[in-house]
């Protein structure tokens, strides 16, 4: 008998960029990079800021055991 709600499934992002920025997770601000977060598996919008100017977006969907790299470039 396996009930494993989908909640306790984790994943990481692991997140860079140059220059470093802020993170935002789902409107969420994560801190400075580099950063790596586990999450629950689902589907995330990942933004990076500096100096409240957005830098760059990116989309993901967080898979159980998965280690997602990105890389935020200037």
């Amino acid at each position: 008998f396996l009930d494993s709600p989908k909640k306790n499934l984790k994943g990481k992002l692991q997140i860079t960029a140059k220059p470093p920025c802020i993170i935002k997770i789902n409107g969420k601000v994560y801190g400075e990079t580099p950063k790596t977060i586990d999450l629950p598996v689902g589907e995330y919008n990942i933004s990076c800021e500096q100096g409240g100017k957005l830098i760059g977006k990116r989309s993901v969907d967080l898979l159980s055991g998965d280690t997602h790299k990105i890389v935020f470039e200037q």
